[in-house]
């Protein structure tokens, strides 16, 4: 299994930020779509970066700040650090990788161009997918037991 087939099950939206927009803006946008992670992009629409919800907790807590006056860019994963991956890579190679680097959302890209953004939540959900319908295949659904609360 790769990236490509867990992407063309999902929402393909990627959202995005500019990386001179605040981090007010950012945290409401994390916030508004129920998302942990935003790729950030310049004014030519080119990633730079990408901000996590850790990104932001990190750099709150390290040193009280008015969130509204510190920029993207400021709290961000620049380019140069993110890890990225490849519609082609394996999904054991995305377990690994988030990991091992202790991450939960890559960006993928095809051509060099992001073509979407998995998270580690989306791994799981699309592994425990693929392990229903095997379960479903080969009858194994209706001889689980069933969770019975006392």
């Amino acid at each position: 299994m790769n990236l490509k087939q867990l992407l063309d099950q999902k929402d393909p939206t990627v959202f995005s930020i500019e990386e001179n927009s605040s981090l007010c803006e950012c945290i409401k946008l994390l916030n508004d779509k129920n998302i942990g992670a935003l790729v950030v992009v310049n004014r030519q629409n080119k990633i730079c970066g990408i901000v996590t919800e850790r990104d932001v907790l990190r750099l709150t807590y390290s040193s009280p700040v008015n969130v509204c006056s510190v920029l993207v860019k400021d709290a961000m994963t620049a380019r140069d650090k993110l890890v990225t991956a490849e519609e082609t890579d394996s999904l054991t190679q995305i377990m690994e990788t988030m990991t091992a680097k202790r991450i939960r959302h890559i960006p993928v890209l095809k051509d060099g161009e992001i073509c979407g953004i998995v998270s580690i939540g989306d791994v799981v959900k699309f592994l425990l997918g693929m392990l229903m319908d095997e379960n479903k295949e080969y009858g194994l659904i209706a001889r689980l037991p069933r969770n019975n609360p006392s």
